[in-house]
């Protein structure tokens, strides 16, 4: 995501409902695809940043988007 992404997404988010309906009616398809498509990166961001979040304290490592585990073995 480059720095015109990230200024609308802000804009995106931070917009009154006055706004964004504003917005919306002056849009054409492209435009609003563009906005959801910006919408989902920042929900991916945000499930990576819980996840490892949630792992880190336990050892498990998140390595190219696949959760690595250590293998504890036991022999009985």
């Amino acid at each position: 995501m480059n720095q015109r992404d990230r200024d609308n997404l802000e804009f995106l988010l931070n917009a009154s409902p006055e706004v964004l309906e504003d917005w919306y009616n002056q849009m054409d398809d492209d435009d609003i695809e563009y906005a959801f498509e910006l919408l989902e990166q920042l929900k991916e961001e945000l499930d990576r940043e819980i996840i490892v979040n949630k792992f880190s304290s336990t050892g498990v490592v998140l390595k190219d988007s696949i959760i690595l585990a250590p293998l504890n073995f036991t022999v009985h």
